[in-house]
């Protein structure tokens, strides 16, 4: 197989790695709306198609040319570094930088490195040259490409390097080369030109039309969230009205109770006309507990001949039965579960309460706490604390 015949192939493959970029672009350059909308607007304004040649801002510059001379030579990540895959004979391609022998070409996206000896390399005035040659006229041993690419640059240079590729393999078929192997320049013909505009105009269109389909999602989106907020927004504004008519209902039903005549209440009716002068709705149970003894304390002398919550509520009076029956009913009627506790204090009959709150029991003894004027005394403390002066015999007995 002769050169021209090496080089008809490789310019045969080179036309099906066009395709595939092509496609490569197609199905990658839409990916993502927005961001490639400004990305298409960028490689417009870099790319000027006129009737006899496509120019191009390249993203990073291109030094030379190489050709692939090895049946297979590996790509690497780095100079004697990890293999990162391979070219084959006769592939023609740009290289952007050099380190020594080692020059350094775009593969797969990416940067990487082959080793010079298994390739001819060109300069853009299409002399045959070498690694001694760069680093001489670079005065230099290294020089590499440092970009960082983004998706807009990887197209812009594959696409580039596809077509000028093709008119490389342009000129070995039509033996543009002189005994030297130096490759006379091509410049881009009106069919390339007139390609690449094509090109351009159907990667417009589709983007025109990956947009619009974009909008129409967004729109969709958008009319969804809207309607989901002014659903939410309606079930709120319902919730709150409910609970205001609550509020106001229970203010109303309040306001009814405080007008009435105490005597004529219910015992029942009784514990919530008291309620309402000293519960607020923000008020846990801890909160209530208290609140009921100090009102009790305030409202109440002790008294033997009294022992009913009604006398308790109604007279303010009462001895240890009335005032312990009298906290037990107004906790419960409050929500807080209560019970009487029925024994000894200090060697004598008295009673007291024991009061459940978010899981644990606490005991209180109003009696004792309006006697010492501490009305925090004996109020919400522990089992083992009260139990040292007061001893226990009966859980809520009939007291009356």
């Amino acid at each position: 197989m002769n050169y021209v015949t090496k080089k008809l192939i490789s310019g045969i493959s080179s036309i099906a790695l066009l395709s595939g970029s092509l496609f490569y672009m197609n199905n990658n350059l839409f990916k993502e709306v927005e961001p490639l909308q400004e990305e298409l607007v960028y490689v417009e304004d870099q790319i000027e198609v006129s009737e006899s040649e496509v120019q191009i801002e390249m993203p990073i510059q291109p030094i030379g040319l190489i050709d692939i001379t090895a049946s297979a030579l590996n790509v690497r990540e780095t100079p004697n570094g990890n293999v990162r895959g391979a070219v084959k004979k006769d592939e023609i391609s740009y290289f952007y930088g050099f380190s020594g022998n080692w020059l350094q070409i775009l593969y797969n996206g990416q940067y990487g490195f082959v080793y010079s000896k298994y390739t001819d390399i060109y300069d853009f005035t299409n002399n045959k040259i070498s690694t001694s040659d760069l680093q001489a006229i670079f005065g230099a041993k290294e020089s590499l490409a440092t970009k960082q690419l983004n998706d807009s640059d990887i197209l812009i240079l594959k696409n580039y390097e596809e077509i000028h590729r093709n008119e490389l393999v342009t000129a070995f078929i039509t033996g543009v080369i002189n005994e030297t192997n130096e490759v006379t320049p091509v410049q881009a013909t009106d069919d390339a030109a007139k390609a690449l505009a094509e090109q351009q105009a159907a990667a417009q269109a589709a983007l025109a039309a990956q947009q619009q389909a974009a909008l129409a999602q967004a729109e969709e989106l958008a009319k969804q969230q809207a309607e989901a907020q002014a659903a939410l927004l309606e079930e709120q504004q319902k919730a709150l009205q409910v609970a205001l008519e609550a509020q106001l209902a229970a203010e109303a039903k309040k306001q009814e109770l405080l007008a009435k005549n105490p005597a004529t209440l219910s015992t029942p009716e009784l514990c919530q006309y008291v309620l309402a002068q000293i519960i607020t709705p923000d008020m846990d149970d801890y909160a209530k507990a208290v609140a009921v003894n100090n009102w009790l304390c305030d409202h109440m002398t002790y008294d033997l001949n009294y022992y009913t919550t009604r006398d308790a509520l109604l007279i303010g009076r009462g001895r240890c039965q009335g005032y312990a029956n009298a906290y037990k009913n107004l906790m419960n009627a409050a929500g807080v579960p209560t019970d009487f506790i029925g024994g000894y204090g200090n060697g004598g009959r008295h009673g007291w309460n024991r009061v459940l709150i978010n899981g644990t029991y606490y005991y209180v003894d109003v009696t004792w706490n309006d006697s010492t004027g501490n009305y925090s005394r004996y109020l919400l403390i522990s089992e083992a604390e009260m139990n040292r002066d007061h001893q226990p015999r009966e859980l809520n007995p009939r007291t009356e």
